[in-house]
């Protein structure tokens, strides 16, 4: 189990994922800009014990993430589901706000 979760995409099953993936007392960091409403379980938190954070602007988020990838600590590809060309941008953003294909990470490449 991890220390800590930081969901970004806003996905209400990926919420409930990092919620169910932290260790007892564990923190939960809610970035990603999802529906103004979501279901999570909130069971898991306070059988867990955990400490959820919301987090509205990225100020100073970046940096650590970009350490990270930059030496090899954190992959990033895996975090990628889809990947377009830029002919295809519409589908692209049409893909990346359908919650029913769950995308994790839509790149537009060149």
């Amino acid at each position: 189990m991890a220390d800590c979760a930081i969901e970004a995409s806003g996905s209400e099953s990926a919420m409930g994922d990092a919620l169910h993936s932290v260790r007892k007392g564990g923190r939960v960091v809610f970035v990603g800009m999802g529906k103004e409403e979501q279901t999570i379980p909130h069971a898991e938190i306070l059988r867990k014990e955990l400490v959820v954070q919301g987090i509205y602007r990225y100020a100073n988020d970046f940096r650590p993430v970009i350490e990270l990838l930059s030496v090899g600590r954190l992959k990033g590809l895996p975090w990628v589901s889809h990947r377009m060309p830029l002919a295809d941008i519409v589908r692209a953003m049409e893909l990346a706000n359908d919650t029913a294909a769950e995308p994790l990470k839509v790149v537009v490449y060149t």
